[in-house]
């Protein structure tokens, strides 16, 4: 017999209709939730974890690198380099490097300065010195470097006739020791280096008894309707020892020492050695870019600076009271030192001129106002100082009457070379003198308004201490 709980209940489940129904029930509800289960999976969205970002060692600073310069100090701006004031030309003649602080550096703008600094990027390229220290400091003087040789060593010098000491080679004969001596009151010598030479510097080397006073000449054959001497350089206060004497760069053939007055009358002048330096230097005006107010199609400007003396720009012929003629070098953005300005007229001259400068969009009041008496001669004036300019203009107020237009073959630009008498300016009470210093002038001559400069003064000598007429002595032919 089977139990309440045995075969019974199995039976019943079996007979029983209401149980069946249920059974079925839950059967279907279990596939719906597998089938819903499974659809879920099947429609998912696929969600993918994000990749971890890659963590690498953080980037290492670098440390500014120090640096130690020398050179002479030029300003100057770069847009690309915004921290950048100023320029180091080194003394061993090295490309420039860009100079930047936040220390002031205008009381040595060109000057000749050590410089300790550390070096820094710029934003667009490149890199420059960040300055911490600065100090004049004289580059090695030009006189020890082989390429800048003694451009008067052994060549032929004129004294007066009636000097008992006749030995005039004595000056130029590379010995010290050897000294030539003149008696009396005031003499002179001056040495011919036989061809047109680049000249800007002089080195006297004065035995016990020097000269006082004394001045320095070039026969300068555009001077005046048959040429005379130009003043270069006059002191009135002669040191004595070995005497440096930087003069603006100038290019001629016949040098004078005019002595004025003895440091010791009963003894007269005793001189060891004149040494006269110059330099190759680069016209900076070939091949920039040059504007002018016009010009004719078979004349155009840029013939003014493509270093052919054949060639030539034509533009509107300047008379008075119409509107001048002009020509312009341009370097913006860029500047460039410029200390000479020599012009090789053409056919059509001009009569009255003016060099103007520009930086920045302004006017220097550097300026200088000529008149061009020989336009069969370069006219080229020169000032020892640099100025760093980005346009150099040429003015032509009023041009030959004979010509329908004004014509230049050549407009060249020179840079004064360095010079270690730089260290006379750092170490004077004034720093920040003039930069210009005197003006030299050849093959034309300064108009009443003459040289504008802001507080500029020159060295000429007074008239009574000046030489005057044809080289003394010379003989004909002799100075060309």
């Amino acid at each position: 017999m089977n139990g309440p709980c045995g075969d019974s209940a199995q039976a019943d489940k079996v007979t029983n209709p209401s149980a069946l129904r249920r059974t079925a029930a839950r059967g279907r509800r279990s596939h719906i939730i597998a089938l819903v289960a499974a659809l879920a999976v099947v429609f998912a969205p696929s969600v993918v974890a994000p990749a971890r970002p890659a963590v690498g060692a953080p980037a290492q600073q670098q440390t500014p690198t120090p640096v130690t310069l020398d050179g002479v100090l030029r300003p100057f701006s770069s847009a690309s380099c915004p921290s950048v004031q100023y320029r180091l030309e080194p003394c061993d003649g090295g490309a420039p490097v860009l100079i930047g602080s936040s220390l002031s550096l205008a009381d040595y703008a060109n000057l000749a300065v050590a410089i300790n600094g550390r070096s820094r990027s710029c934003p667009g390229g490149g890199s420059y010195v960040d300055v911490t220290g600065i100090s004049p400091h004289p580059c090695a003087s030009p006189t020890a470097v082989a390429s800048d040789p003694n451009l008067a060593l052994g060549k032929p010098v004129q004294i007066p006739p009636g000097n008992p000491d006749q030995n005039g080679g004595r000056v130029n004969d590379g010995d010290t020791a050897s000294l030539w001596r003149a008696t009396g009151g005031a003499s002179w010598l001056y040495i011919d280096l036989q061809s047109a030479q680049n000249v800007h510097k002089f080195v006297f080397r004065w035995g016990a008894a020097y000269a006082k006073r004394f001045g320095v000449y070039m026969w300068d054959p555009g001077n005046g309707p048959s040429g005379d001497w130009s003043a270069l350089y006059y002191t009135p206060e002669g040191k004595g020892g070995d005497e440096t004497v930087v003069v603006p760069l100038v290019r001629a053939q016949v040098f004078l020492l005019y002595l004025v007055e003895p440091s010791n009358p009963d003894i007269g002048f005793e001189l060891g050695e004149w040494e006269v330096y110059g330099s190759a230097v680069t016209n900076l005006a070939r091949g920039h870019h040059i504007e002018a107010s016009t010009e004719r199609p078979l004349n155009p400007a840029r013939h003014a600076v493509d270093g052919d003396e054949s060639t030539a720009w034509h533009g509107e012929a300047a008379r008075r009271m119409t509107q001048p003629t002009w020509l312009r070098v341009i370097y913006a953005p860029l500047r460039a030192d410029i200390s000479a300005v020599r012009i090789l007229w053409a056919g059509g001259y001009a009569l009255k001129y003016r060099v103007h400068f520009r930086v920045d969009g302004e006017w220097l009041k550097a300026q200088f106002s000529l008149e061009n008496d020989r336009p069969d001669f370069p006219n080229v004036v020169s000032w020892r100082f640099p100025l760093s300019v980005d346009e150099v203009w040429v003015v032509v107020d009023e041009s030959d009457p004979n010509h329908d237009y004004v014509g230049i073959r050549e407009l060249e630009l020179y840079a004064q070379p360095p010079s270690d008498q730089a260290l006379q300016f750092a170490t004077s009470l004034d720093p920040r003198r003039a930069l210009i210093g005197d003006v030299v002038v050849q093959g034309a001559r300064l108009r009443a308004s003459g040289a504008t400069f802001d507080g500029i003064g020159d060295y000429d000598a007074p008239a009574a201490d000046a030489p005057s007429g044809t080289p003394p002595d010379a003989a004909a032919g002799s100075v060309k």
